[in-house]
């Protein structure tokens, strides 16, 4: 909710932002690549994760140039 709220107020200013949810990230990774680049592509390099428990599990999905916003 609270990254759909923040979509919709970036998109107010212009700003295009996908919001993808990822309730297991295991069961994404098995997936074929094909797959992961779509939902996740190379080319969009910033990245936030929002999570209400800790934050370590998704910096491998945000990358270096991302974020998480989480409880640690």
């Amino acid at each position: 909710q609270l990254a759909l709220a923040a979509a919709n107020e970036m998109a107010q200013q212009g700003l295009h932002v996908r919001v993808v949810s990822m309730p297991c990230g295991e069961r994404f990774l098995m997936q074929d690549e094909d797959y992961r680049n779509q939902v996740l592509p190379d080319t969009v390099r910033t990245r936030i994760a929002i999570e209400a428990a800790s934050s370590a599990y998704w910096y491998r999905f945000v990358g270096l140039d991302g974020a998480v916003i989480g409880l640690d």
